[in-house]
């Protein structure tokens, strides 16, 4: 390791450029990688929210923004099934909204509860459903972007309650707040009753349904809720307007649609293997070009009696040295530009453990091929290249 470490130092300038190469597949692989997780994230942050076992849903179901409609009948049909507790109607879609103040107009999600009935397993979004008393009345997110907000760049917050904006062209109150994330398809998202839902949503009616939430009995082992899921698929087999999965197979799919079917998601994937690329491709060329330089010394060894095997240690052992310290650089910088993607634009980008795992591993293999690649011309150093 001195040896390998000797010859970085004594060229700080191409050390440095190497580092600076690394350091920038780096950063690009955390960047794919963030943006990738938060498509991944937020695809599915409203089915978290959700309290059920087993989903019914339209057969020509798009995504959650898009799921189009089943008829309410199948919702009885699958609360007679034994084994279920209760099926909760849920409405979603996207409106527009408008504030008043502002005038401006964007998309927003629009959901829809049943009033008495519990959607949400989470207790502050069941706690404000309570606040919605009338038709007209709205909560709204406080995750959604300031943009929206009364106040131009101001986010949404308790201190709005009470004040008055438009969804679907219905002017509605805000009668609370509370704070879930928006998903993909819009950047504010707000809860009315099933009745406001359809007064702002032009040709709905509450016996269209968006999601049946089926909720089973007592505990139940995921092989449990796979038999009462296929039991009542059995049920609706003759019906063509329904279809029937647990919550597993519904994130699953949602996952898949956002990061496999839609272009954004390959669009990050490429993104990373391009990275991937140019690190190689850095990497290689710093490492070829210092044996080139070093051949005279590497022929030296030989004729002293050292091995390919230690010339290729010596190698390896750069290109080791070189992803610790461009790997290290790029986590910092990565850090920093995560807080800032995520403050400024809004978007749910983490640094978790999978990421950082995924990209240090991948950068040690990234530096050791191409140290190996570097290494036929090592090999081929001979006493001769002396004279």
């Amino acid at each position: 390791m001195s040896l390998a470490w000797s010859n970085l130092r004594h060229e700080k300038i191409r050390t440095a450029v190497a580092v600076a190469g690394v350091t920038f597949a780096v950063v690009l692989m955390f960047m794919q990688l963030g943006f990738l997780a938060a498509v991944e994230r937020t695809a599915t942050v409203i089915y978290s929210a959700l309290d059920f076992d087993i989903l019914l849903r339209s057969p020509s179901y798009l995504h959650l923004s898009d799921p189009r409609m089943f008829p309410s009948q199948r919702m009885h049909q699958a609360a007679s099934y034994p084994g279920i507790e209760r099926v909760t109607p849920f409405y979603i879609t996207i409106n527009g909204f408008q504030n008043p103040e502002t005038l401006k107009r964007w998309s927003i999600l629009t959901m829809g509860v049943r009033p008495g009935t519990v959607p949400f397993q989470m207790p502050e979004i069941t706690r404000e459903v309570q606040r919605l008393t009338n038709s007209s009345a709205a909560i709204i997110d406080r995750k959604s972007q300031a943009k929206y907000g009364p106040v131009n760049g101001v986010a949404f917050s308790d201190a709005d309650v009470g004040r008055v904006a438009e969804i679907g062209g219905r002017q509605i109150q805000l009668a609370g707040t509370f704070e879930l994330g928006t998903g993909l398809a819009a950047n504010a998202a707000a809860i009315l009753t099933d009745n406001g839902f359809v007064r702002a949503t032009p040709r709905r009616t509450v016996e269209q349904i968006s999601l049946g939430l089926v909720k089973v009995a007592g505990e139940k082992s995921s092989e449990e809720v796979q038999q009462i899921s296929d039991g009542v698929r059995q049920l609706m087999r003759e019906q063509r307007d329904v279809v029937v999965m647990t919550r597993e197979e519904a994130v699953r799919r949602e996952r898949r649609y956002w990061l496999f079917d839609k272009s954004i998601g390959i669009i990050f994937l490429m993104g990373v293997a391009v990275a991937i690329v140019v690190g190689i491709a850095i990497v290689y060329q710093v490492l070829s070009g210092d044996v080139a330089r070093h051949l005279g010394e590497y022929a030296t060894l030989k004729a002293m009696g050292y091995s390919d095997g230690f010339l290729a240690r010596v190698v390896v052992q750069q290109a080791f040295i070189l992803a610790i310290l461009g790997f290290l650089v790029g986590w910092l910088v990565s850090l920093l530009l995560f807080a800032v993607t995520s403050k400024g634009a809004g978007i749910p980008i983490q640094m978790d453990v999978r990421i950082v795992t995924f990209v240090f591993v991948t950068t040690l293999l990234m530096c050791c091929l191409s140290g190996l690649a570097a290494l036929r011309k090592a090999q081929r150093a001979q006493p001769a290249d002396l004279f």
